[in-house]
């Protein structure tokens, strides 16, 4: 768990946990009146509208599974083909650990025509 991990590496043992749920609302509620502790990701913090105090940590990336699920015997919408391409272009480089550049999936939507192009 990575959580568990951060506290080891400061060699601290990781907090009891006495409420699990899945809630941000229930949790940032708690946290909000009492003396808990919790794990945000950033996203939720940047709505937060309860009095919390943030303490950043650095934490490893993990990689989450991506699927792109589609009906058989369907044709994809040139744009949906254009999404899952900008997709397949951004998780091959996150996997190589490098920041893909603007532009760079292997097919463009010409400007004019709205259709796509293979870059070649």
């Amino acid at each position: 768990m990575i959580v568990a991990e951060a506290f080891r590496a400061r060699g601290l043992d990781m907090p009891k946990a006495c409420l699990m749920t899945l809630s941000v609302n229930l949790r940032a509620g708690f946290l909000a009146i009492g003396p808990y502790i919790t794990v945000l990701p950033n996203s939720v913090l940047r709505v937060n509208r309860f009095p919390l105090k943030i303490l950043p940590i650095d934490l490893p990336v993990q990689p989450w599974p991506l699927v792109v699920i589609t009906l058989k015997n369907r044709t994809l919408s040139p744009i949906v083909q254009l999404f899952i391409d900008h997709l397949r272009v951004f998780t091959n480089s996150m996997a190589a650990g490098l920041r893909p550049e603007k532009g760079s999936a292997s097919t463009k939507v010409s400007e004019s025509a709205g259709t796509p192009r293979n870059k070649a």
